[in-house]
C-alpha cells in the first residue's frame, strides 16, 4: 500500500512541475491531486467560458514532457519523499 502512495505522490508532483513550466498569462494550469488519478487540468485564466482540457498522467507526459527538465523529475522524487525506485517517467 505505501509504494501505492508514493508512486502517486511521484506523480502528482512531475504533474505539479508541468503545470509550473506551462503556466502563462495566456494559460493556466494546476494539478489536481484526486487519488488515484491525478489530472493536470489546462485552460484560459480565470476559469470561466470552457475551453479548460484535463489530462491524465500518460496524455500529459506525451503533450508537455518534453518541456521538463531532469531537475524538475529530480524535484518531484525528493518533494514524493525519495522512497519510490523503479518508475520510468519519461
Amino acid at each position: 500500500m505505501v509504494r501505492y502512495i508514493v508512486l502517486f505522490s511521484v506523480r502528482i508532483e512531475v504533474l505539479r512541475a508541468i503545470a509550473v513550466r506551462i503556466s502563462s498569462p495566456e494559460t493556466t494550469a494546476y494539478c489536481v491531486a484526486n487519488l488515484p488519478k491525478p489530472y493536470l487540468s489546462v485552460g484560459p485564466p480565470g476559469g470561466r467560458g470552457g475551453g479548460r482540457i484535463s489530462f491524465k498522467y500518460i496524455e500529459a507526459l506525451e503533450t508537455y514532457g518534453e518541456r521538463l527538465v531532469e531537475a524538475d523529475l529530480l524535484k518531484a522524487y525528493e518533494r514524493a519523499g525519495g522512497k519510490f525506485i523503479g518508475e520510468y517517467l519519461l
